[in-house]
């Protein structure tokens, strides 16, 4: 249930950050590799 929860607020993050040129750039791509690791991290400790 965790990790659906957490991959989903991982695609609406996704959504927000590619609303405005509907394309990633290094930054978007870096904050999803970051919040990825965290859910990761989340998941493993749990």
């Amino acid at each position: 249930m965790v990790q659906i929860m957490l991959s989903g607020a991982i695609l609406m993050f996704v959504n927000s950050l590619m609303k405005d040129d509907l394309k990633l750039d290094l930054f978007e791509g870096i904050c999803i590799v970051i919040l990825q690791l965290i859910g990761f991290d989340i998941l493993i400790s749990v």
